[in-house]
């Protein structure tokens, strides 16, 4: 869930809004859990499988103008910063590859977003990646 506060005048608004992933889209469809623990298929009903199980739970970036919520699995995912809609994984315009960690960080000089992905070549593999984007989504 991402949440805003706006400051206006004398005035505060707050609004909350849960990124609305594939995972989400589908488990909200479905009115129930879907992809049971850890990402483990065993436990997944047969309705999750071979689904994107993103969840964009873990932090917000703010880079090149886009608001991205992260997680250590997946892409970034881009949420509008004034309605907090959500608009999707965001891959640089193709220059990325694989997963981003939930916690790059940008060159301070820069202004490049710096950050390894890990298990790059699947699952619970031993491969790292190291990554800089320069360019917005």
């Amino acid at each position: 869930m991402v949440h805003v506060l706006r400051f206006e005048g004398d005035r505060v608004s707050y609004r909350n809004r849960w990124v609305r992933t594939p995972k989400w889209q589908l488990e909200h469809s479905a009115g129930r859990a879907l992809f049971g623990s850890w990402g483990d298929p065993r436990t997944a009903d047969p309705l999750a499988l071979d689904q994107d199980d993103g969840v964009a739970n873990t932090s917000i970036l703010w880079h090149a103008g886009r608001l991205l919520a992260l997680e250590e699995a997946h892409l970034p995912f881009e949420v509008y910063p004034h309605s907090l809609d959500s608009r999707g994984y965001c891959d640089f315009h193709g220059e990325l590859k694989s997963q981003v960690t939930a916690h790059p960080k940008i060159d301070p000089i820069t202004g490049e977003l710096v950050f390894f992905g890990y298990s790059i070549a699947g699952p619970f593999t031993p491969d790292m990646g190291y990554g800089v984007v320069r360019v917005a989504c």
